[in-house]
């Protein structure tokens, strides 16, 4: 029968679900594990104040559940507190919903009091697995193979993410499997739902570690989702996935000069041969993973460096001649380097030895008023020019020394016709001197024995005169002085 509203309600503590779960934030009040829903539901009820039943003055305690009474004890004697408490049949639970348990007493003054409300909630309804029967997907994996480089390059993890699945609630469990074969449910891991997953998408993350030693191969992925309250959905459909995650071995051999001699560490590049840029080759067996910036590095540190970005796919770059003439007479180290998601890697370093021009390749001074091999002072009415031809690989990274060696009645005598000069773009064409700004003084020239010869010299620094060769790198002009 209902219980009667009209005497002293809510005044007594609330009865007590000693098999409920705790409440947790905008999840359902008072949750009864399904598993206690299979038996009597025990309600325990505190002791009421100025208790005292005896034989001609009983209590009562009548329990109500949604307002029906369930059931009743009445006590002649003082009451035991272990027997203050009524079960609730199983028939009252079949039931989902939120649910009042209440409870009167009748005392032994004949005065019935109320008690404040416990909201109790049975769930018996599993969550549904969203489309395509839940099946995970893998978002940052697409349909490429699980390797070293994905597990480095996203932190360690695979993140699956959860199709949306009805009836979401706070608490919700996610259990997740990692199989070899399909539907093994090899538990790997669990996450539990909170309200600020509402409306957000699920993700899982299977743990790198795991997956490695787990090993390589074909492998599947699942979960179920078991609410609070303990109703599972049935085990997603597996998601079938690839594992390729033996660390690859990082191999970085030297890059390829072809135009050098050698097969070593070191190599021969001659200048002579250098005609156009020289091609930098990337060996095919080295280890750079798609998507990884790479640098070929000519020279790192000194000068004449030249820095090549490289392009996913392509193996062969070129150094400009300038950046190798620079080196003349050097040994230029040559290298890449990956800028990968495990740190920066380095490549075995090959040894580029640049053999300078040999002088028989370079232009000869020439001196205006020479004829053959003689200049004769008493035909010369100006002070004469030095000029000198292009040079194979000029550029204005070089400067240029001029100087001219005699004797006079002192000794020897040198006169300095120019000094670090630095090659401009016009002289890259036209030479040096084409200007007149090279012009040796006939009063030094007079200061000279006659039926000597003196002798025209130029030296050039390849690197904008950081070094200056021992000796002149070009042949000398030898003339013989006359009258």
């Amino acid at each position: 029968m209902p219980m009667d509203l009209t005497h002293n309600d809510g005044v007594l503590e609330p009865p007590l679900a000693p098999a409920m779960l705790d409440d947790i934030t905008d999840g359902a009040p008072g949750l009864l594990p399904v598993a206690a829903l299979s038996q009597p539901l025990r309600i325990e009820v505190p002791q009421w104040p100025i208790s005292s039943p005896g034989p001609d003055m009983p209590e009562t305690l009548s329990l109500y559940w949604g307002g029906e009474l369930v059931d009743a004890k009445t006590w002649y004697a003082a009451i035991n507190p272990d027997e203050l408490f009524i079960d609730v049949p199983t028939d009252s639970l079949l039931k989902e919903g939120e649910f009042q348990v209440t409870y009167r007493v009748l005392g032994y003054n004949g005065v019935e009091i109320g008690s404040k409300p416990l909201t109790l909630t049975i769930d018996r309804t599993a969550p549904v697995l969203g489309g395509d029967r839940g099946r995970l997907e893998f978002p940052d994996l697409g349909s490429q193979p699980v390797t070293d480089k994905f597990l480095k390059d996203n932190g360690e993890v695979l993140r699956g993410q959860v199709p949306v699945y009805q009836t979401f609630m706070p608490g919700d469990t996610i259990v997740y499997y990692w199989d070899d074969e399909p539907l093994d449910n090899t538990q790997v891991g669990e996450v539990t739902l909170t309200s600020q997953d509402a409306g957000n998408p699920v993700i899982i993350e299977y743990d790198g570690k795991m997956i490695r030693e787990r090993g390589d191969g074909g492998r599947y992925a699942q979960y179920l989702v078991r609410d609070r309250a303990g109703n599972s959905s049935p085990v997603s459909v597996p998601k079938a996935v690839t594992v390729d995650a033996k660390p690859i071995p990082r191999v970085l051999p030297r890059p390829e000069v072809p135009l050098a001699t050698g097969s070593q560490e070191q190599v021969t590049l001659k200048l002579v041969d250098v005609d156009e840029p020289v091609e930098i080759r990337i060996p095919g067996t080295a280890v750079i993973h798609p998507g990884e910036p790479f640098t070929v590095e000519w020279a790192p540190g000194l000068f004449g460096e030249q820095l090549l970005q490289g392009v996913e796919g392509v193996s062969s770059y070129r150094v400009a001649e300038r950046h190798v003439v620079a080196l003349s007479g050097k040994t230029v180290p040559l290298r890449y380097t990956v800028d990968g998601s495990d740190g920066p890697w380095w490549s075995d370093v090959r040894r580029v030895v640049i053999e300078p021009l040999p002088r028989s390749s370079m232009p000869i001074p020439q001196l205006s008023g020479t004829t053959g091999t003689t200049f004769s002072l008493k035909q010369q009415t100006r002070d004469p020019a030095i000029t000198l031809a292009p040079w194979k690989l000029i550029s204005q990274d070089q400067w240029v020394r001029i100087e001219i060696r005699g004797v006079s009645a002192e000794g020897a005598s040198d006169l300095q016709v120019m000094r670090n000069h630095a090659v401009t773009e016009g002289e890259l064409t036209s030479g040096i001197g084409a200007t007149g700004d090279a012009t040796v003084p006939l009063a030094f020239l007079s200061s000279l024995l006659l039926g000597q010869n003196f002798t025209i010299e130029v030296m050039v620094s390849f690197d904008a005169g950081r070094t200056w060769p021992a000796l002149p790198n070009f042949e000398p002009l030898e003339i013989t002085l006359l009258a």
